[in-house]
């Protein structure tokens, strides 16, 4: 029976902590993921409802151009304007009815990824009121959304996670060359037969140390060449991808007060088509 404990493996200890920073990656993954599918369902929310509110919009439209499309064919018939102005008046009822019958496939489509995403197709959504005031971003100033998205974002942290691998990687390498030091402990039993003055019978134990150390192996160099190339691969990346969350930031912030705006366009054009239609 052999016994053998190792008391010294730099190549054991190196990929561990290889192993630990693969295990905060694959969390991080996990989060990303998460995070993902909460930012899916808040577009998809809120993509049904402008699509709702869009069609809501030529529905109003298509009412005030068919009163006007009556409007013009009354006065042609009185002799007060020319046909082409009724012509003109249908072509424009025609082109919104064309916009509120896409504007319906647009909806069907919103709802249907929706119910894609939250498994659920019989969920009536809560629209916004009336009285709906849009609340700057907090804080209101993009550069400080920049300093937390380079705290705080995921896909950074994931290609940090993924350089601060390779790095580990160089030291697995480099740990090849250390040397292995293990505590050794056996018995053996021996009978021999038949049996003489000089058989050798009993139990033997041995106990010690045992050294194993390669200081060159061929191959080691270039598999430390290989992770240091890697290592360098991945700070690239992750310089671009701070590049890439700072232009991303900027440009979700300027799209939100941009909405903004818009959504002030969509809410008067509402109440002035309800004017004309009442």
């Amino acid at each position: 029976m052999n016994l053998r404990q190792p008391i010294f493996r730099m190549d054991v200890w190196e990929q561990y902590q290889k192993a630990k920073i693969s295990e905060q990656l694959a969390e991080l993954k996990l989060q990303l993921q998460k995070q993902e599918l909460i930012l899916n369902v808040v577009q998809a929310y809120f993509n049904t409802l402008r699509q709702q509110h869009l069609l809501q919009v030529y529905q109003q439209e298509e009412k005030v151009l068919l009163h006007q499309y009556h409007m013009m064919q009354a006065k042609f018939q009185q002799g007060f304007v020319a046909k082409m102005d009724v012509t003109e008046a249908d072509a424009q009822y025609q082109s919104v009815i064309a916009k509120r019958v896409a504007s319906e496939v647009q909806v069907a489509l919103a709802e249907e990824r929706l119910a894609e995403l939250i498994g659920r197709s019989d969920t009536s959504l809560a629209n916004l009121s009336a009285d709906f005031n849009f609340q700057a971003p907090v804080p209101d100033n993009v550069n400080d959304w920049t300093q937390l998205a380079q705290t705080h974002n995921l896909d950074l942290k994931q290609f940090i996670a993924l350089q601060a691998l390779a790095e580990q990687q160089i030291k697995v390498e480099q740990a090849d060359a250390y040397p292995q030091l293990a505590a050794v402990a056996g018995t053996t039993w021996s009978k021999q037969n038949p049996e003489n003055i000089m058989s050798n019978r009993g139990r033997t134990d041995n106990i010690g140390l045992e050294l194993n150390w390669s200081p060159y192996v061929g191959t080691r160099q270039q598999l430390v060449k290989k992770a240091r190339l890697e290592r360098d691969a991945a700070k690239v990346d992750v310089d671009a991808q701070r590049k890439t969350i700072h232009t991303a930031v900027k440009q979700a912030y300027l799209q939100v007060m941009s909405g903004a705006s818009q959504l002030s366009a969509y809410r008067t054009a509402m109440q002035s088509a309800q004017l004309v239609a009442d």
